[in-house]
């Protein structure tokens, strides 16, 4: 009997008619995101940085090149409101060594978003709404066995309508593949790593995510980036834990309940921390909570946001 042969996964995801328009609409720390069109569709491209696959040897590009597919074919089969959606892979030209990752068009990052507006203009409900959007995306993700692994303020995209999406998955391993990966990497994501992801033996699991989202938490709250204070005062020889290098940020978290979730989130054992399914149920309780105090509460267009 003849042996069926299966096809590659990552060719099914191959995109026709994929227009670019040449505008770049993001950098990040894996690449730019260029404007397109699919069928007449606004869509979203990433070109992952040229330099990854600079100086690199035949066999290792063949082995991050196949390691990038099979992350965009985890990612195109990841279907929740609170990740964003891949929608394929195109080749910009025949020379290309890697294809665009094509995803639906977002309106701007956590980051971006943080920045336009002073500390006061974003009513606490609509941060909230945000927190709680991020945590529900990741406690799908973590029910899929997936850590992201490098979850910051960068790659948490919002729609037009405020809805927050998880983005990037499965690029922090593609990074971590390419031995220049310390060129490609943003210094700035490191603030957003616990411990255990920056020491000299890298140990990633579901509790990363969960003091990544807690960094995201105090950035929202404090619209400052939470770079944290140095590991050992000067006139101290006991390191400062995670929770002590970041309390400016926390004096942001004026609810009682919603500082004391950070803190245990930015607790410096992973084991010690919550597992994203209590974190997501404490930031819904808060949210409830707060919506009851404020009319409106439930707007999410950018109109009824200015109004408010």
């Amino acid at each position: 009997m003849a042996s069926i042969k299966r096809a590659d996964p990552s060719q099914l995801l191959q995109l026709q008619n994929v227009i670019s328009t040449s505008k770049v609409i993001g950098r990040g720390s894996y690449g730019r995101v260029i404007e397109v069109y699919i069928h007449g569709t606004l869509c979203a491209a990433k070109e992952v940085h040229a330099n990854l696959v600079d100086g690199v040897t035949p066999a290792e590009f063949e082995a991050m090149k196949q390691l990038f597919l099979s992350e965009c074919v985890k990612a195109s089969r990841i279907h929740h409101p609170n990740v964003v959606q891949v929608l394929g892979i195109h080749y910009p030209t025949r020379e290309a060594k890697l294809p665009w990752l094509v995803m639906e068009m977002m309106e701007c990052s956590i980051k971006d978003f943080v920045e336009k507006y002073k500390t006061d203009k974003i009513p606490l409900h609509f941060k909230l709404s945000i927190l709680v959007d991020i945590s529900q995306g990741l406690e799908f993700l973590h029910g899929q066995d997936i850590i992201h692994r490098d979850l910051s303020s960068n790659n948490v995209l919002l729609t037009k309508h405020f809805v927050a999406k998880i983005s990037d998955l499965g690029m922090a391993k593609v990074i971590e593949h390419n031995k220049l990966k310390t060129q490609t990497q943003t210094p700035g994501t490191l603030h957003f790593m616990p411990p255990e992801a920056v020491s000299r033996k890298p140990r990633y699991g579901k509790p990363v995510d969960v003091f990544s989202l807690a960094c995201i938490t105090l950035h929202i709250m404090s619209h400052q980036w939470p770079e944290p204070k140095d590991l050992l005062p000067e006139d101290s020889m006991t390191a400062l834990t995670e929770v002590q290098r970041r309390e400016d940020y926390l004096l942001f978290c004026t609810q009682s309940s919603l500082k004391q979730l950070v803190e245990s989130c930015l607790h410096n054992k992973p084991e010690q921390r919550p597992q994203i399914s209590a974190v997501c149920k404490s930031l819904g309780d808060l949210k409830a909570t707060v919506d009851k105090q404020v009319p409106f509460a439930t707007a999410n267009s950018i109109e009824l946001f200015d109004a408010v």
